[in-house]
């Protein structure tokens, strides 16, 4: 068929797919210090240390030179300001800081428009009191586990030696690999001290760009915008007890410069060990979430045109990211499957049922109800980069309601 003004050229060309939906942006977690009310538990997107510092004129020293050392290292990286406040707390003590944080954090993870992110809180490392810094850690954790996030986190500033730092490290835990720990902190061209997390950040973005589901670490990435190192490690016996550990640090390598170190998160799952394998699992979920929502309250489906939609959903995406290399195998055939379980009826969703049905409630179910309340659990098991993972989707068949 032919359309004049239009013309249609159908050719042949083998295409990698690509998405915008990877963690590729950054959130900067700070104390407001004096940040205007309509800035304050706002996500605010910055472009430069210009923008920042017109936006944040009195953010504290060390927010400040992050912004710099990132875009140093990330000059198209995505960054966004959060600002923690707290407005009961009017002073400028730690104790003022924590609660600041605390509370923003606390406002944030109530939002349901979030996108994937890898987070910083270049602040967090100023607290004297461990106490403090586990507590902001721990909420901090936590809503990166729902939302999906990664947590980058810095040794306190006062972390000097091999051994300070796997005592702090031991304090923290990150049950399927959210949070990750980094060791030392960088002089910049400044002579300004910058925590290390906050490079690695920029160099997963940087990453991100360029191949996305690689470690964020080595060679490949030297780091910009450094003077000198502080608490450098400078010896295979100590990076090698670090690394026992789950701790990243910053090395000096010959001919390269200094660079990102390790890519280790601090799961208690050896299989979420790894940042990128962390980030591939997240950006799956991410996806799968998103496109199967639609499905959510469908009509009876008798015939089982639900169940073959929701297949053709999960194929379509991890073929995808089969395709963008988040996936090991030599075919999709080898990277992933899908399993249909069948899971019998909960106890008090047949209650429910038979109450809106009219009936009083019994232990034994009617057959017609029992079947209606059954659901088919749609089980994907991926190889996501180098380990062998598990989603679990639990899909309803019938019409009735979760």
């Amino acid at each position: 068929m032919a359309v004049i003004g239009i013309s249609i050229n159908e050719i042949s060309q083998a295409t990698t797919a690509t998405a915008t939906d990877r963690i590729s942006k950054c959130t900067l977690l700070i104390i407001p210090s004096g940040a205007v009310a309509a800035l304050l538990n706002q996500f605010v997107g910055v472009s430069s240390a210009t923008d920042f510092t017109s936006k944040f004129p009195t953010a504290s020293e060390v927010v400040l030179q992050s912004v710099k050392i990132f875009f140093l290292n990330s000059p198209d990286g995505q960054l966004s300001v959060y600002a923690c406040s707290d407005s009961t707390m009017t002073g400028n003590t730690q104790t003022d800081w924590k609660a600041h944080l605390l509370k923003g954090i606390g406002l944030l993870t109530l939002r349901t428009d979030i996108d994937l992110s890898l987070c910083v809180c270049p602040e967090i490392g100023a607290f004297t009191a461990q106490a403090d810094r586990t507590a902001v850690y721990s909420a901090i954790q936590s809503m990166c586990e729902k939302f999906d996030w990664l947590f980058f986190i810095n040794a306190a500033i006062d972390t000097d030696t091999k051994a300070k730092a796997i005592t702090e490290r031991a304090l923290y835990s990150s049950p399927l690999g959210h949070s990750s720990f980094f060791y030392g902190r960088i002089k910049d061209n400044d002579d300004k001290i910058v925590p290390v997390s906050v490079v690695a950040a920029a160099i997963a973005l940087k990453r991100d760009r360029v191949e996305p589901y690689s470690p964020p670490a080595g060679a490949k990435y030297p780091v910009q915008g450094i003077k000198d190192l502080v608490n450098y490690v400078d010896n295979v016996t100590d990076y090698t007890d670090l690394k026992n550990q789950q701790i990243n640090v910053l090395q000096k390598i010959p001919r390269y410069g200094t660079c990102l170190w390790g890519a280790q998160t601090l799961s208690t799952d050896t299989k979420f060990s790894l940042i990128n394998t962390r980030m591939a699992v997240s950006v799956a979920s991410f996806r799968l979430e998103s496109a199967l929502i639609p499905i959510l309250f469908a009509a009876s489906d008798p015939q089982g045109r639900t169940n073959r939609e929701v297949d053709r959903i999960i194929i379509s995406l991890m073929t995808n990211l089969w395709l963008e290399g988040a996936l090991s195998g030599a075919t999709p055939e080898d990277a992933f499957k899908i399993e249909d379980v069948l899971v019998p009826a909960d106890p008090t969703q047949q209650q429910q049922a038979q109450q809106q049905q009219g009936q009083q409630p019994t232990t034994t179910t009617t057959t017609a109800i029992t079947r209606s309340l059954k659901k088919i659990e749609k089980r994907i098991y991926a190889r996501f980069v180098e380990h062998i993972q598990q989603i679990l989707l639990s899909v309803f068949v019938t019409d009735s309601l979760p």
